[in-house]
């Protein structure tokens, strides 16, 4: 979550319920209030600069303090590293890749990984978009899923389906690569779509460059190539832009 820019945000909004209320619904004795979550444009770079994360929904949480390697499924839907969805062992820098899909949806207003086609998390799917947007997967990633399907979860992990799963390619429906170590599902891949083409509206074209190699430090298939907390900091896109 993030802090309001200033409170005339919430005075505006108060203002707007009165004179035009959401969509609600009684049951019983409560009110349920349909979701609002759009608060209109952000006041330019002086709005953003009052604006602070605040980190919060530690149900999903995970300790870092149990012996390796992490394998368990982890994560929102749309927010999976991919990593996570091969079971090849997750770390820190799954963190890196959940901070590139905060900043693009809190830019663009919208999902970068969207599964616009379907009503129910795909993981194949999400690896076809990821796919789109970073290119092939790496060679060493798909060896990696390989030699890491002999690890099983203790205990076993019911997926979406309802059954019980004892690995990542038994809970997210893989494996996703052939004997030859080609995408299963190369139909589902969106090629018409890229970084370039989602960009946000709110990045300037003399931005554009320098934000899209901001992303592609986070973004990245394989974990140890994602840029540090720290490292990113320093970014010259993110320096100058904040």
């Amino acid at each position: 979550m993030v802090t309001f820019e200033d409170q005339s945000v919430i005075e505006e909004f108060v203002q707007g319920q009165i004179r035009n209320p959401m969509a609600r619904k009684t049951i019983g004795n409560r009110t349920v209030y349909r979701c609002h979550n759009n608060f209109g444009d952000i006041d330019g770079k002086e709005g953003l600069k009052n604006m602070y994360p605040k980190i919060t929904d530690f149900g999903l949480a995970q300790r870092m303090d149990t012996a390796g390697p992490h394998i368990h499924p982890i994560q929102p839907d749309d927010c999976h590293a991919p990593e996570v969805i091969l079971g090849v062992g997750w770390s820190y820098s799954a963190d890196i890749w959940n901070f590139g899909i905060m900043v693009w949806d809190f830019l663009a207003g919208r999902g970068l990984f969207q599964q616009s086609d379907s009503r129910s998390y795909s993981p194949v799917g999400h690896l076809a978009e990821m796919i789109a947007f970073l290119g092939p997967v790496p060679p060493i990633l798909i060896q990696r899923e390989r030699s890491m399907r002999q690890w099983q979860w203790s205990p076993k992990v019911r997926n979406a389906r309802g059954e019980l799963s004892s690995n990542a390619a038994e809970f997210y429906g893989g494996p996703f690569f052939t004997d030859k170590g080609e995408f299963t599902r190369n139909d589902l891949v969106p090629y018409t779509r890229s970084l370039q083409s989602e960009l946000p509206d709110c990045i300037p074209e003399d931005e554009a460059d320098r934000f899209i190699k901001f992303m592609r430090r986070m973004l990245c298939w394989l974990p140890e190539e994602r840029a540090t907390a720290k490292e990113l900091k320093n970014d010259p896109w993110l320096n100058d832009y904040i």
